[in-house]
């Protein structure tokens, strides 16, 4: 039986009734007639109260526009999608049949309009007597990769693929990357290609000059980026590689030439990678970093322009440093820890998360790409949220617990915190987070420390390992990725966010005891203190922790034994 309907309001009571009856009955009988009932259903006007009942009842069903000839929604047992059909004027054959995948939103409501939009200018070409397969503009609309340009007018030559075009290409099918990669391929891009290999035949920028231009620039000082442009290249091969086929559908490209290109740096020129440095504090060094980033906070140390009239520290340079010390106490990233939330903190319980996964609408190939400067340089559209967090490296959320040191200037911020949500707000722009500021890094560089960003969480892990803490410990410390099997699947990290508070504390404990040693022989080596002003600071710091003199003295005794045993 086939159903002609005229009145929609009656259509959607039927089926609501129709798909209760499917998905609550018992009787396979009763189901096959729902089923039935569905899949006999001609057509239906396009809109969103008369498609949600078939999105919610997720029955198999093909649906026609009544609305638009030839437009179709389908249903199936995975997923959803539009698809078109329509003949290309003065051509033989049957229609075509084109696909576009259909977009649930909230309440079930499905993209019909844009898909009636997509179908309208489909039409137009096939009507026009273009096949949009093989029209630039229809095959953007079918998501398909542009056409090869053919410089030779021969039919039998064979397809070529620009440079610049292969470039286009690789940006829009990487439009999943987080900002911060596509930015950094985009310069390795502007820096390391030459800009006349823009207009050339891809196979004719030949692996000799590849080589040529890195040794160029390895030479002119730009070791990491000529490196970096070796990476960009084999992407944009690799990616477009897997698009581009000749009329007899071979790929029209083979190996990537950067293989023999690095044989040829290696071999030829003589220029060997060298494995990167890794930055870290060292150990004897602990005391005074801190003591050092102290200083700068107090304005005893940095340049004139971080401090006001009276001395004190800038709000950003205080910033920064408390955003190194985070890091340093707890191993973050330190791009994490820079867009910490204060809603992502638990001060009562003393444990924050940073979130696996934050979704954000990504850009189309077409939005994400802008275009090729006069100079050659590719400019992506790319703004300052695009660079926001985005979720943890690995993508699952990190809870880390507070020692004493970091719950006690977390305290601090958050009583004289203003309205930006950051932990590490901006001074300048409400609702950001600070921004790396580069120098104040160098400037700790140059106080004679390999410090870099990422060195407070290397130092971290090393501190870590130095006291005695496991391997997987520190693994599940740096929200470093564990071996996947079933029984990790039911262990849920936020069972017991500050179940690994000891070991984290053993590392605030071990940075601390540097730092004080640091500072005792400072004072001693300026006789700083006479042995009656050590016993009266000594005994109002007892007192501040509740204690007597006594009961300092015993537990003193005790640790200095346990020191002594641990050294014999």
């Amino acid at each position: 039986m086939r159903f002609a309907l005229t009145d929609v309001s009656s259509f959607c009571r039927t089926f609501v009734g129709n798909c209760k009856r499917l998905l609550f009955t018992e009787s396979q009988n009763e189901i096959r007639t729902a089923r039935g009932w569905c899949m006999n259903i001609q057509k239906i006007k396009f809109n969103v109260d008369n498609l949600r009942p078939f999105i919610k009842a997720g029955v198999p069903v093909t649906i026609k526009d009544a609305a638009f000839k030839g437009l179709k929604f389908t249903i199936g047992k995975s997923k959803m999608a539009f698809t078109f059909d329509k003949r290309v004027s003065g051509r033989k054959g049957s229609a075509l049949t084109f696909s576009m995948r259909a977009v649930v939103g909230p309440h079930n409501a499905v993209n019909y309009k844009e898909a009636r939009e997509w179908a309208a200018e489909l039409k137009r070409l096939c009507e026009a007597g273009i096949d949009p397969r093989e029209d630039e503009a229809g095959r953007k609309l079918l998501g398909l990769p542009p056409l090869l340009v053919n410089r030779s007018k021969s039919s039998g030559a064979n397809p070529v693929l620009l440079m610049d075009d292969a470039v286009k290409v690789f940006f829009s099918k990487k439009t999943y990357l987080k900002a911060t990669t596509l930015h950094s391929l985009a310069r390795n891009i502007n820096e390391g290609f030459d800009p006349s290999w823009l207009k050339l035949e891809i196979r004719e920028i030949t692996p000799a000059m590849i080589a040529a231009r890195f040794a160029e620039r390895h030479r002119g000082g730009s070791r990491a980026s000529s490196w970096n442009m070796l990476y960009a290249y084999s992407n944009i091969w690799n990616t477009n590689k897997k698009l581009f086929k000749d009329t007899e559908g071979n790929k029209i490209l083979g190996q990537c030439p950067i293989l023999e290109a690095r044989q040829i740096i290696r071999e030829e020129y003589g220029i060997k990678r060298h494995k990167p440095k890794r930055m870290v504090v060292k150990n004897h060094q602990l005391g005074r970093f801190l003591a050092e980033l102290d200083r700068m906070t107090e304005g005893g140390s940095g340049h004139k322009v971080w401090y006001t009239e009276e001395g004190a520290a800038l709000p950003f340079v205080v910033m920064t440093i408390l955003l190194t010390k985070l890091s340093l106490f707890t191993g973050l990233r330190f791009n994490e820890a820079r867009f910490l939330k204060w809603a992502y903190v638990d001060l009562e319980e003393g444990y924050f998360q940073l979130p696996g996964n934050i979704r954000r609408p990504k850009k189309d190939g077409d939005a994400l790409f802008g275009d090729f400067d006069k100079n050659g340089k590719v400019h992506l559209n790319l703004d300052e949220h695009d660079f926001d967090f985005q979720g943890t490296k690995n993508g699952e959320s990190h809870f880390v617990p507070m020692s004493t040191y970091v719950w006690a200037f977390l305290r601090e911020l958050n009583a004289n915190r203003g309205d930006n949500p950051f932990v590490f707000a901006s001074t300048k722009y409400p609702e950001r987070p600070i921004k790396r500021h580069i120098s104040v890094f160098q400037f700790i560089q140059g106080l004679g420390f390999d410090y870099s960003p990422h060195a407070a969480r290397r130092t971290f892990a090393s501190i870590a390992n130095d006291v005695g803490i496991g391997y997987r410990d520190i693994k599940e410390m740096l929200n470093h990725v564990s071996e996947s099997d079933v029984t990790s699947g039911y262990i849920v990290p936020g069972f017991n966010p500050t179940k690994n508070r000891h070991n984290f504390q053993k590392v605030c404990d071990h940075i601390l005891g540097e730092h004080a040693q640091y500072l005792g022989n400072q004072a001693k080596a300026a006789d700083r203190y006479s042995r009656e002003s050590i016993a009266n600071e000594l005994t109002r710091f007892v007192a501040t922790l509740g204690l007597t003199p006594k009961e300092a003295a015993k537990i003193l005794r005790t640790v200095a034994k346990s020191q002594n045993s641990q050294a014999a």
